[in-house]
């Protein structure tokens, strides 16, 4: 026996569809809020109980368009020859002769050394590296089953985690994994509507009234594939049965690894969670649903009276959720290093001149890179930004903890609209060195994006090998003896004279700028 549920008008071609399978005998829905692991600490039922019925959900659909026009367009389901060939083929049919995961459902939990307690019933750490990873997150993806298909899949972490693996650097971690994020923790960042809609699971989802479910199916659109899709979003799929424990695994064991590190207990981490978080403001967009890096700030500043918390975010496409949602804030410096193109790039914005508002005006820095449709950013470029704006601002704000937006999107392998940059391993893992000499090497990273799998796993496991502080590779001669590029040079001339309002200092490094990194690490 199969449990359906009808979605309801999802299109013309709206049929039956899986969306929670299971043998009604014995089949128990995941209840995120149940202890797994000893880290975790069940969340007050009737506090939950509580908060669903003061929430107040919109009854209108969120119809504000994206903040920028374009969108990403990584596959058109629409005018492929599979859906014409195929326009009926059964979802069971396409998982069996597609590259499915389904198997993952089975991998059993990692073995690796776990964090342990004490008799006294303290947790007992190492001070090492702390690496959050949490086999549950592995579930969220699409019914169909198909990574050709679907960029953001279970294979951008197992790619990571077993490279480290093979390298024996998970033996010198500690693995956080087990902690669900709060309703709470959400609503520090999203507004209620959104989190109810897309961050709770189906035992939460039950106590919900019937125009909450309306709402929610009219956000997903049914795909050709035979899965489902945010509505303005396609390529943004939805599990109903996976996505929000998913995300609320990725914001709770985040937060957790950064509780960790700010008490002592835990020297850097590296968050490998999925999915990503820093496109998502009050609407899912880019693969992203909640933003993980904003609600683990917001949470830090909050709980752990932080007054300086400064995100680094150096995925190849701008953190536009991340930006609204402290753009106000005089406690959270963003910084981004991203692709622009005067706009055409997606998803369009951070801009050079967006400095932040009202008491957050100064603590937003976009190093928004432009150039010639064939010009191309490579480590010399990003050293430069590094050396000339990262670092210097980073040494004035003085930051508490470091959060990284690690996406690895821009490095070499990644063809346009994914990336279009060439960055090597060895640049991200020089980055992360540089950010763990501030802060007293409190520094987090958060994967975000980053499709490649062979430029993935070797991204994750150099940045680790440099939390670790394990010899990192150098540069090759060329890398150090040339000189950035022009539309570079000129792009980095352009934060310095927007951003030297707010941090003074810029203008004794403006000469490092169109230097090889060789020759201004002499000067």
């Amino acid at each position: 026996k199969t449990q359906i549920l009808i979605l309801g008008n999802l299109g013309e071609n709206a049929q039956l569809n899986p969306l929670t399978t299971g043998t009604h005998e014995n089949h128990q829905h995941t209840n995120i809020l149940g202890p797994k692991h000893f880290i975790v600490e069940e969340e007050n039922e009737a506090l939950l109980a509580k908060e669903l019925q003061e929430a107040k959900i919109q009854s209108t659909h969120n119809s504000l368009s994206s903040m920028h026009s374009s969108q990403p367009h990584l596959l058109n389901f629409e005018t492929t020859d599979f859906c014409l060939r195929h326009p009926n083929l059964l979802l069971d049919r396409l998982a069996l002769h597609s590259k499915s995961l389904s198997s993952l459902s089975a991998i059993p939990s990692t073995t690796e050394k776990k964090i342990q307690k004490s008799s006294s019933g303290t947790i007992q750490l190492r001070f090492t590296t702390g690496l959050a990873y949490d086999d549950d997150t592995l579930k969220h993806e699409c019914y169909c089953k198909r990574t050709d298909l679907h960029l953001e899949n279970p294979r951008r972490l197992l790619v990571i985690y077993e490279h480290l693996k093979r390298s024996n650097l998970l033996d010198d971690c500690e693995i956080i994994r087990g902690c669900c994020a709060t309703i709470d923790m959400l609503t520090d960042c999203h507004d209620p509507g959104h989190v109810y809609l897309f961050g709770c699971d189906q035992r939460q989802r039950s106590q919900q009234s019937p125009a909450i479910l309306a709402e929610r199916l009219k956000s997903l659109v049914h795909l050709p594939c035979g899965g489902f899709g945010i509505h303005d979003d396609a390529d943004t799929i939805w599990n109903d049965e996976y996505t929000a424990r998913a995300c609320r695994l990725a914001i709770g064991n985040t937060i957790e690894l950064s509780k960790y590190i700010l008490d002592g207990k835990l020297k850097n981490g590296f968050a490998l969670v999925r999915p990503p978080g820093h496109h998502a403001t009050q609407k899912p967009l880019g693969f992203c649903y909640f933003n993980t890096v904003a609600i683990a700030a917001k949470y830090l500043k909050k709980h752990r009276n932080l007054e300086r918390i400064a995100i680094v975010d150096w995925d190849i496409h701008h953190g536009n959720g991340t930006q609204d949602l402290t753009y106000d804030d005089p406690n959270i410096l963003y910084m981004s290093l991203h692709r622009y193109d005067n706009g055409t790039y997606f998803p369009g914005g951070g801009r050079i001149e967006e400095c932040g508002c009202d008491d957050g005006l100064g603590k937003n820095v976009n190093i928004a890179f432009s150039g010639e449709p064939q010009s191309v950013m490579t480590d010399v470029e990003y050293l430069a930004a590094f050396r000339s704006v990262v670092i210097p601002i980073l040494k004035q704000f003085r930051p508490e903890i470091i959060l990284v937006s690690c996406g690895f999107d821009a490095c070499t392998g990644h063809p346009h609209p994914l990336g279009g940059y060439e960055l090597t391993p060895t640049c991200f893992a020089y980055m992360t060195k540089e950010l763990m000499n501030l802060a007293d090497g409190k520094v987090v990273l958060v994967l975000e994006g980053g499709y490649e799998l062979n430029a993935l796993a070797e991204c994750g496991k150099q940045c680790i090998e440099a939390l670790l502080n394990r010899q990192i590779p150098t540069f090759s001669k060329e890398t150090l003896e040339t000189k950035p590029n022009q539309y570079a040079v000129r792009s980095l001339k352009q934060v310095i004279q927007v951003q030297r309002e707010f941090w003074p200092l810029l203008e004794q490094y403006k000469h490092l700028i169109s230097m090889s990194h060789a020759k201004a690490t002499e000067s």
